[in-house]
């Protein structure tokens, strides 16, 4: 642990430093069958053709645990599920609306939770299964074509909405059972898919949300990570038999285009099945690496390059940072972090977040092995009696990053290098402020653009209210990337902002733009020519800041509805910055309301005071008062700019 403090000062992490083990007893959620006895383990948990595995190990190494006794119901589900078939295939084919505690575990493999309706209660949440799919999408790319087609899937058999994850990847939400085999061929069929992206297995690889085609260490970044999803991914034919009928899908999958041996210098089937006799190779007949049972619990890597670590390196199971040769053109090898993630049960206390530690350098040829090395001493030495202490963190901590080093190496079958330094690492946020504000500064803006005061006629009359370059990034090829902030990962359409619409109105008008997810859940558009920027940013901010007109039954019956609308008075404008926690005006706010409110009662004293002495004439019916605006009774020429709360509050919107 004290390794990995040291190894990334930089990072921030406040750490959990466990002073106990995990106990040896399997989770009461999941103890849903007997102990499978000593004896029958061996049988159970491999084929009779698979030579190491969980209770087989090829490097025997003391631990607390064995794995030859009790292991967790999960590790028993997937050892009769014939290769994550069963039960999933069963219940698929009945009529009920959901499936079986046992599917739902096979079912996760396949990218699908099921869930149910949270905003129901009783027998109406009982009532309410459906299911969420998390797609694979490796680099977080997302082509222009898969954005349109997932755009029309969640309107015709989802929620109507996309939510983009931490792992750069889009879910669906919302999908009944009887459509689901639908929905996974409709994504598998246009060149994506959904194994993967959940289960044990390895899931979504990622890499910074960037494209740089001039610089190399990027692109070897993503060429590598999307060899690393294609290397790691399960190879049986459950997902093809359940979903597809059997058949191959019409398209190949898109991150598959410069992974090939012509691009990559090596064949990823071969390297697959590659057996140097150290003990990697299982020997099972449809999974090499994974065996029957394929890992304890989830696996999750990341690349990236010296210096960014937009990706949270040190939070993943394995973290590869591309190191370059002198030139700064030919790629040495890579830095490799094992160990990290912040997953942690409440009030358990052997469940803990830990960041990675250093394992050390491997170069560019063996690169391969030594990943796969790493996945091996985690599938025959993870913890698969206690799933809470499955993950891998679990296993460095317990033997320690210089026994784990030493394990890997016997796998490995030759030394590991010495960790290579590197710069200090920088968050790189690529947002923009320019497209999506949160939605209480569009709400402002609306009644800004209403208001009559003099400072804000100058605000709204001004080319743009905000730098007119702000989030744009030169790709070094002649094009451009455009970020754009997403509220909590929700791509949808709301009353306030129409970001889905906007978003596909892109990719059908610009062809060749696509679409990369960001671990901070947001998207940035690549690939957009010199001569499209200005009328893409122009087209996408209007779908964004104008809302969709009301139905005409809805306007007509109520003609003078706007007109007379009350009007939002001070406090509740407090009130209402206050709940955006995205707005930095809010803090503002919260440190004016209290000055406001008392400027307010003495300036009330004050004119009580005036009036008992002096008594002012009242205003004539002629007098002009605006009940509209930006809230304020007297918004005139003459209002003075720093009692306009709305202009205030606007200006300092980021």
């Amino acid at each position: 642990m004290l390794a990995a403090l040291t190894a990334a000062p930089s990072l921030g992490y406040v750490l959990h430093a466990p002073t106990a083990r995990a106990p040896a007893r399997a989770h009461a959620v999941l103890q849903e069958a007997p102990p499978v006895p000593a004896e029958e383990a061996e049988d159970i948990f491999k084929s009779p053709e698979q030579k190491f595995g969980s209770t087989t190990p090829a490097h025997a190494w003391p631990k607390p645990w064995t794995n030859t006794g009790e292991q967790e119901h999960v590790q028993i589900v997937k050892a009769h599920s014939g290769q994550l078939m069963e039960p999933l295939l069963t219940d698929m084919s009945d009529d009920e609306i959901f499936v079986s505690g046992d599917s739902i575990h096979i079912l996760k493999h396949h990218g699908s939770y099921m869930q149910q309706d949270r905003s129901l209660k009783g027998v109406a949440k009982k009532q309410s299964y459906q299911f969420m799919l998390r797609l694979k999408m490796p680099c977080g790319e997302v082509p222009g074509p898969l954005y349109a087609e997932l755009d029309d899937i969640s309107n015709k058999w989802g929620h109507g909405d996309l939510r983009a994850t931490t792992r750069q990847a889009f879910q669906l939400h919302g999908v009944l059972k009887g459509n689901l085999k639908s929905v996974i061929s409709s994504i598998a069929n246009i060149g994506s898919n959904t194994y993967g992206g959940c289960g044990d297995i390895s899931r979504n690889v990622m890499v910074p949300p960037v494209m740089f085609p001039n610089s190399p260490s990027y692109m070897y970044c993503q060429q590598y990570a999307r060899a690393m999803a294609e290397l790691f991914k399960p190879m049986t034919n459950a997902f093809y038999e359940i979903w597809l009928d059997g058949k191959k899908a019409d398209n190949v999958e898109y991150w598959q285009r410069d992974i090939g041996e012509k691009d990559l210098g090596v064949d990823l089937e071969k390297v697959r099945v590659e057996d140097r006799g150290n003990g990697i190779i299982t020997g099972h007949a449809v999974e090499p690496l994974y065996g029957k049972t394929y890992l304890p619990k989830k696996f999750k890597i990341a690349f990236t390059v010296p210096g960014d670590n937009g990706v949270d390196l040190y939070i993943n199971d394995i973290g590869c940072v591309v190191i370059m040769e002198d030139d700064g053109v030919t790629l040495a090898g890579f830095n490799i972090v094992v160990g990290g993630g912040m997953g942690r049960t409440h009030k358990a206390e052997h469940t803990f977040a830990r960041a990675a530690s250093h394992l050390g350098f491997v170069r560019k040829d063996d690169f391969f092995e030594a990943m796969k090395a790493v996945l091996a001493v985690q599938r025959d030495h993870g913890n698969r009696e206690v799933r809470a202490n499955a993950r891998l963190k679990y296993l460095v901590h317990t033997l320690g990053i210089d026994d784990f080093r030493t394990l890997t190496e016997k796998y490995f079958g030759q030394p590991i290098e010495p960790w290579r330094p590197l710069p200090e690492w920088k968050f790189l946020d690529w947002m923009c402020a320019v497209c999506t504000l949160p939605a209480p500064c569009l709400r402002r803006l609306r009644r800004l653009r209403r208001c009559r005061c003099r400072p804000a006629r100058a605000v709204l009359t001004r080319p743009s209210h905000v730098p007119p370059r702000r989030g744009w990034t030169e790709q070094g090829d002649g094009k451009w990337m455009l970020g754009i902030n997403v509220e909590s990962g929700r791509v949808r359409d709301t009353p306030e902002l129409r970001l889905k619409t906007g978003l596909r109105k892109v990719v059908d008008a610009f062809h060749g733009v696509d679409l990369v997810l960001t671990p901070s859940q947001s998207i940035v558009l690549k690939n957009i020519e010199e001569g499209d920027r200005t009328q893409l940013r122009s087209g996408l901010q209007h779908s964004l800041m104008h809302p969709p007109s009301p139905p005409a039954e809805a306007s007509s019956s109520q003609p003078h509805a706007q007109a007379h609308a009350p009007p939002r008075t001070f406090s509740r404008r407090i009130r209402q910055a206050r709940t955006s926690s995205r707005c930095c005006a809010s803090t503002v706010w919260r440190r004016t309301s209290r000055r406001s409110t008392r400027s307010r009662a003495s300036r009330s004293r004050a004119r009580r005071t005036r009036s008992a002495a002096s008594p002012s004439p009242r205003p004539s019916a002629s007098s002009p008062r605006s009940t509209r605006g930006c809230g304020r009774s007297r918004c005139g020429p003459h209002h003075h700019a720093p009692r306009c709360g709305l202009l205030r509050d606007l200006q300092q919107c980021p």
